[in-house]
């Protein structure tokens, strides 16, 4: 999950070298219609084509050119992304990525979370889509593709407007999940007129869930960011400071040295897809957050 792990472990570790190598996998893994499977190399037969995962090849040059000012992946890669982005501009409909027919996975682990009514693969993966395509726009501008970059900015308004059109009703995005304000706020999908009172929803809805964490990993890493970006950080502070579950202390509490898959500790014991908070730990029982 380079995507939304880039930052989370780049605080940390000097992953250049490792970006890199991730990045030549990915193209290398390529497909002649463009896609880039979401395991490489590519073995998994089910959920094999998800923008939040093959996306990464186009997310990592994005990145690697925001965070250290690396321009040579963007460069010497902008032909397979240029590729990789016209697929799944040629998977959308009316602008709109497809949804359980075209990936299962959306908000992967949200499930484990309790949630009542889960976050559609439709609008978790348009989300991303749309970011991909402000991305490549940038990248285009950059590297003097000008014609490129007009065409990816005019797409991603019209995403915008489909997908505003779509899922936001009455000041309420999809089902008023936690995951569906963040994901919206985190991605620029929220006119700014309406930022504010999406952030205030955001933040109540997180209250009404007694600050436990209602999410999988792709909408994690938007929920908290975007609590904190329009000052609700006691609100990341609180949920961080859970220990019932589902939450990172919950975790803790029942004696994890490493981060499961899912919130039920479900699959994997030791996952890095949820590691999106910096904790520091009292006795081992009580989470104190240090950094988003």
């Amino acid at each position: 999950m380079p995507n939304e792990m880039f930052y989370s472990i780049g605080y940390n570790y000097d992953m250049r070298a490792f970006w890199s190598k991730v990045t030549m996998d990915c193209f290398d893994a390529q497909y002649p219609s463009g896609k880039v499977p979401s395991t490489v190399p590519h073995y998994h037969g089910d959920w094999d084509d998800d923008p939040n995962w093959g996306g990464s090849a186009i997310f990592l040059p994005y990145r690697n050119w925001k965070r250290f000012g690396d321009t040579s992946l963007m460069s010497s890669y902008y032909p397979q992304m240029k590729k990789l982005i016209d697929y799944y501009t040629g998977m959308t409909n009316g602008y709109i990525m497809p949804g359980k027919s075209y990936s299962a996975l959306s908000d992967w682990g949200q499930g484990s979370a309790g949630l009542t009514q889960e976050t559609t693969p439709e609008f978790t993966i348009t989300t991303t889509y749309y970011f991909l395509l402000n991305a490549m726009s940038e990248m285009a501008a950059y590297l003097d593709h000008d014609a490129d970059a007009y065409e990816f900015a005019t797409l991603a308004s019209n995403v915008k407007n489909a997908f505003n059109a779509r899922f936001f009703k009455n000041g309420i995005y999809e089902y008023g999940n936690q995951g569906e304000y963040g994901m919206a706020l985190y991605y620029g999908l929220v006119e700014e007129e309406n930022q504010s009172s999406v952030a205030r929803a955001l933040a109540d809805r997180v209250t009404a869930d007694n600050y436990k964490i209602k999410t999988g990993e792709i909408a994690l890493k938007p929920v908290l960011m975007s609590l904190a970006k329009y000052g609700y950080n006691d609100v990341v502070y609180k949920m961080a400071n859970q220990t019932d579950f589902p939450s990172y202390g919950y975790w803790v509490k029942n004696g994890c040295t490493t981060t499961p898959e899912l919130w039920n500790m479900q699959y994997s014991q030791i996952h890095c897809m949820m590691n999106h908070i910096a904790v520091s730990y009292t006795h081992l029982t009580l989470p104190t957050i240090l950094r988003v």
